[in-house]
């Protein structure tokens, strides 16, 4: 893939794409009942890790299903688990960030949830709960090193950070 396809698909598709899965999905108030009290970080890196069952890696262009989608199916990839995170956290008032890393070559990805705590950076994914990082470069560097792009979403899926790096750096 190159640059150009990546920074489009997430600068003009990803929210587009979002709110049109996040319409269809059928909201009753069962995830709100499901994530109360997931206030901390550990509390809802266990709750996903149990919550759902691993599923095939994230394509490029990917978009996370809404939360209520994915618990009501189970299943779930980096992306999908990422935001489950994410919704979880922020439902419980805390501020998590959806982080996308890129590869060097713009052929790899890996999505997952990022929240400041204890004076400094963590994530959750599949695999678990890992911190303590200084800041998102190091998040980024210890997901794909030699990362080219890194950008954050808010719960609203709002762009809240940008980096990209020259190629080699």
């Amino acid at each position: 893939m190159r640059r150009w396809m990546a920074i489009f698909f997430e600068r003009w598709l990803f929210e587009r794409l979002y709110r049109r899965r996040e319409a269809r999905a059928d909201e009753d108030g069962a995830f709100r009942h499901r994530v109360a009290g997931l206030d901390t970080l550990w509390r809802a890196a266990t709750f996903v890790e149990s919550a759902v069952d691993h599923e095939e890696r994230d394509g490029l262009f990917d978009v996370p299903h809404p939360p209520a989608w994915t618990l009501a199916r189970r299943r779930a990839n980096g992306s999908d688990a990422a935001r489950l995170a994410q919704a979880a956290l922020a439902e419980n008032g805390r501020e998590a960030l959806l982080l996308t890393v890129y590869d060097g070559g713009f052929r790899a990805k890996q999505v997952v949830c990022a929240v400041q705590e204890s004076g400094g950076w963590h994530h959750v994914s599949l695999q678990g709960m890992f911190g303590i990082y200084g800041d998102l470069d190091e998040i980024a560097e210890d997901l794909l090193p030699g990362w080219r792009l890194y950008l954050a979403r808010d719960a609203r899926m709002r762009i809240v950070a940008w980096k990209e790096r020259l190629p080699g750096r």
